[in-house]
């Protein structure tokens, strides 16, 4: 077999590949480089490409956790192109901030324009040309300062995309059954279980979290307005922020429902939950 060396200091990480696409005729056949072709359907989006120069080397890896480290330790020594659906470890040190540009930039624009105060919030799609437009300036800008939302529903589909987009969610997979089991205890209980979690998980989930749900805090208490309930922002944002098997989702409802009162738990006991991570925030 053929070996390659790439120096990645002189290359580019890029999360999507548009060369990767072996169900598309004649597209395989003009790769200029590729590691390992076999992709199958339940991993499709665990793939990677590095530019260098004229070469493009996919590589594909089947195991999610091995993945998601790759692409991790890559993107932390690289230069990446893009910002959805790499790690937030990743997305954070492209920004320059605390939070990766996506979610600061949607919530700051939701928050400055009052749309708590609006129905419709979270429910309905933004154009899809503007949602593109949008999310390319996000992949191209570091701080995303340029970016302009036309409306709070474009805004909101970003917050939504950039968290579907992420291959470990903002709550890691690995805290899935200590979550499940506290769903089924009572408040005092679940709030010390949830706050230990909490302040196990990475720092950047930490402070997203507490970003993310500090503003569901305020949209809960004008949903007389918003008509956006602990209900219908579970609904949401259960898929996007917990990590488990889509494709079972709907054929396991017993466990969506335990995802869905972890989650409206939370957003009830929110200062509770995160406390000591608002005071780190808050002196930064």
């Amino acid at each position: 077999k053929q070996k390659y060396k790439i120096d990645v200091t002189q290359c580019t990480l890029q999360r999507t590949s548009d060369l990767f696409e072996p169900e598309l005729s004649g597209k395989q056949q003009s790769l200029p480089q590729l590691l390992l072709r076999q992709k199958s359907k339940p991993y499709d989006n665990q793939f990677l490409q590095i530019n260098s120069g004229k070469d493009a080397f996919v590589f594909f890896i089947p195991d999610k956790t091995q993945f998601i480290n790759f692409l991790t330790l890559l993107g932390l020594n690289m230069k990446i192109v893009g910002t959805y659906g790499y790690p937030l470890r990743v997305s954070v040190l492209k920004s320059a901030w605390r939070f990766p540009n996506p979610i600061f930039r949607s919530i700051q624009y939701l928050r400055y324009n009052r749309s708590y105060e609006n129905k419709g919030l979270f429910r309905l799609s933004g154009e899809q040309v503007e949602n593109k437009r949008v999310k390319s300036v996000f992949d191209s800008d570091t701080t995303a300062e340029s970016v302009e939302f036309k409306d709070m529903n474009i805004a909101g589909c970003v917050l939504k995309d950039y968290l579907r987009s992420l291959d470990e969610r903002i709550f890691p997979m690995r805290f899935n059954q200590r979550l499940l089991d506290a769903a089924k205890d009572e408040k005092t209980v679940f709030v010390d279980k949830v706050k230990t979690i909490v302040s196990e998980i990475p720092s950047i989930n930490q402070s997203c979290l507490w970003y993310i749900f500090d503003f569901l805090n305020l949209v809960l208490k004008y949903k007389e307005l918003n008509l956006m309930n602990e209900e219908n922002l579970a609904i949401v944002f259960v898929p996007n922020m917990f990590d488990f098997d889509m494709s079972n989702m709907f054929m396991n409802n017993s466990e969506l429902t335990l995802y869905k009162t972890i989650f409206i738990k939370i957003l009830d006991n929110y200062e509770e939950i995160f406390e000591n991570v608002k005071k780190e925030n808050e002196r930064i």
